[in-house]
C-alpha cells in the first residue's frame, strides 16, 4: 500500500476519534436506570449514592440492596449532590400488642398488655361476653399498658383484645384473653342466719322424733 494512502487513513481515524470525544462533551453525562428491588431506580452518574429514605420513616447509610431490610424497604436513595430539602415523614401504622393474663375481683378485671411499638397514639381496648362479640369499651393514650374494666358482673366471663393505633390506621389485634370474674361470698350475717336456721331446724326435727 502507498505511504499516502496510509496517512490518509491515519487522519480519518483521528478525525473520527476527535468528533466522538466532541460529542460526548457536549451531551455531557448520561443517566442510566437499572432495576432494583422491583423499582426503577436512577443512577445519576453526577452524584454518588449516599444512603437511602426507608419505608417506616428512618434513615439508612447503607447503599446497596439490604438497605432499609428490616424497615419496610426503600422509600427512595439519596445522592451526594441532592438538595438539602425537607423530608415528609412516612406515617405507618404501629405494631401489634401482646396481651398478658388479666387479673380479676368480683366486678372488676384489669388487663396488662406489652408495647411492641414506637409510633403509637393510644390503644383500643375491646371486649365481649362469652359467645357474644367483640365491642370498643375504652380508649387509652400512648405508652399506657394496663386498663381496669369495672362494674362488672360476678361469676361471668368477658374476653377482651387490644391494638394500637395512630393517625396511619390501626395494628393488628393483640391476642385475645379471657378471664371470669369472682363470684360474691356470703356475708357473715347471711352465714349466721343459715346456722340459726339450721339448728332451729335441728331441734324442730328432734321434737318430731320424740314425739313419736
Amino acid at each position: 500500500m502507498k505511504p499516502r494512502l496510509h496517512a490518509s487513513l491515519i487522519i480519518t481515524a483521528v478525525l473520527c476519534i476527535t468528533m466522538g470525544f466532541l460529542s460526548f462533551a457536549q451531551e455531557g453525562p448520561q443517566e442510566s436506570f437499572v432495576v432494583e428491588d422491583l423499582q426503577l431506580i436512577s443512577l445519576a452518574s453526577s452524584g454518588a449514592r449516599i444512603g437511602a429514605i426507608c419505608k417506616d420513616g428512618s434513615r439508612s447509610s447503607a447503599t446497596g440492596r439490604g438497605a432499609c431490610s428490616h424497615h419496610g424497604g426503600v422509600a427512595r436513595w439519596l445522592y451526594a449532590d441532592e438538595p438539602a430539602t425537607p423530608l415528609e415523614p412516612v406515617e405507618v401504622t404501629p405494631a401489634q400488642p401482646v396481651l398478658d393474663t388479666p387479673a380479676t375481683t368480683t366486678s372488676q378485671i384489669r388487663l396488662r398488655w406489652f408495647d411492641n411499638s414506637r409510633d403509637e397514639t393510644g390503644f383500643k381496648i375491646e371486649r365481649k361476653p362469652q359467645g357474644g362479640s367483640f365491642s370498643q369499651v375504652a380508649t387509652v393514650g400512648a405508652n399506657v399498658t394496663t386498663y381496669s374494666d369495672t362494674e362488672l358482673s360476678p361469676a361471668t366471663t368477658y374476653c377482651y383484645r387490644v391494638r394500637a393505633f395512630n393517625a396511619a390506621g390501626d395494628s393488628s389485634y393483640s391476642n385475645e384473653r379471657c378471664a371470669t370474674t369472682a363470684d360474691v361470698a356470703p356475708s357473715p350475717q347471711s352465714m349466721s342466719i343459715v346456722l340459726i336456721l339450721g339448728i332451729l331446724g335441728g331441734i324442730a326435727l328432734l321434737f318430731f322424733v320424740f314425739a313419736l
